[in-house]
């Protein structure tokens, strides 16, 4: 196949999940012998192009001052508009920013959109972390009809739309019924070589400065609204364990200071530790030495790709029942999922999976993450669904 994908997010520029699954799906399809053509936003030194791998890598999103609603829309159709349609069998987009240019330029080929999120269910708690009078709140809400009538067309003309959880499908077909039957699930995926346990915990342990006295539990997530931050750190100061833990929180965003402000009130700053964001071979060690891992309880969690990372290094992951996160964890042990998102429900569970945290618990959350969520397994349904998008597209065209 000759693939066209546009993404808003590209790893390593972007850490989210977001990036590693656009990153790491163009990288295995090029690696299967599709030729892959990627749009990605500029880097910091304006429109580039060139081969990363064995795919071919453009970047030329602009990033500045205009909304990426307005921007990434118009350049992407702009960009298209001069792609020979005869070099492209299928386009997926990461975006309905995105997914908008493309249709616009109205090219030849069947559109796969990929559902990370609910776009305007983000957008609305943001709103509301930010506060009715904030003018950033009053700016942004403008772009907000744009970005629900772009999703709208966008689940209406593509050939599928592809879903990482039965959770992220439920909110697609409820607000699309009439589009359900091109839904499909694929996976996220995790390099469970890159993401391995370590030969040596203790000496990972010293070299992050850990001590092997106390466990450790760590939090990766960018420390921004609505995303259960603080019901973590409440839940960490009601755990119940001896010795007592430490907490590692991993990230970096707008709450930091409040969040390191809300440790002090909470009387465990002594024990917590906000390193923002490591490289990523330092994130890797910060998985292998963790006893626990925690997602924090987002409202609206569509995969959690970090839950993965986290198991594939051999450390069990504790979450809320809300989002994705039950669909992970729930067939590995139903221990690792809170009975509530509130902190009385996080600690419970961090205190029950701490105690439970042996060598054969971390070897179970290992090979199960190899088992169901590697991305060889991971990218064989991806290169699935595409094949039948390129035939159902192939046959509108026939018609």
């Amino acid at each position: 196949m000759k693939v066209l994908i546009a993404t808003h997010q590209w790893f390593p520029d972007y850490t989210g999940g977001t990036a590693r699954v656009a990153t790491e799906t163009a990288r295995r399809l090029a690696d299967r012998g599709h030729s892959v053509h990627v749009v990605a936003p500029e880097n910091g030194t304006g429109p580039s192009e060139g081969q990363e791998g064995s795919l071919l890598l453009s970047r030329v999103l602009p990033r500045g001052r205009v909304p990426q609603t307005i921007s990434d829309t118009a350049q992407s159709w702009r960009y298209c508009r001069r792609v020979d349609s005869r070099s492209i069998d299928i386009v997926i987009a990461h975006h309905p920013t995105l997914a908008g240019g493309m249709l616009a330029a109205r090219l030849d080929a069947p559109l796969v959109f990929v559902y990370h999120s609910s776009v305007i269910r983000e957008l609305r708690l943001f709103h509301g972390a930010l506060g009715g009078g904030s003018l950033r709140r009053q700016a942004t809400s403008l772009v907000e009809p744009a970005l629900e009538l772009l999703e709208r067309v966008t689940v209406a003309r593509a050939a599928r739309t592809l879903v990482l959880s039965e959770y992220s499908r439920t909110l697609v077909t409820g607000d699309h019924p009439a589009r359900s039957e091109a839904v499909r699930r694929v996976s996220g995926g995790v390099d469970t070589d890159d993401f391995a346990p370590s030969t040596d915990r203790a000496t990972t342990r010293s070299q992050l400065g850990v001590s092997n006295e106390r466990p450790l539990i760590v939090v990766a997530r960018r420390l921004g609204p609505s995303l259960g931050l603080e019901s973590v750190l409440e839940a960490f100061a009601r755990v119940h364990a001896s010795p007592a833990p430490t907490l590692t929180v991993v990230g970096d965003g707008p709450l930091r200071r409040p969040l390191e402000a809300l440790a002090e009130r909470l009387g465990v700053a002594a024990s917590v530790r906000f390193i923002g964001f490591p490289p990523p071979e330092r994130l890797r060690a910060w998985y292998q030495a963790a006893d626990l891992f925690v997602m924090s309880p987002a409202p609206h969690e569509g995969f959690g790709l970090a839950t993965l990372e986290a198991l594939a290094s051999g450390t069990p992951v504790v979450g809320g029942p809300r989002g994705a996160t039950p669909e992970i964890l729930r067939p590995l042990d139903q221990r690792l999922v809170a009975h509530g998102s509130d902190a009385e429900a996080l600690a419970a569970a961090m205190s029950e999976v701490l105690a439970l945290a042996d060598a054969d618990l971390r070897r179970r959350c290992r090979d199960y993450a190899v088992d169901h969520y590697d991305w060889n397994v991971a990218g064989s349904a991806w290169e699935q669904a595409l094949t039948e998008a390129l035939a159902c597209g192939s046959l509108s065209r026939k018609r």
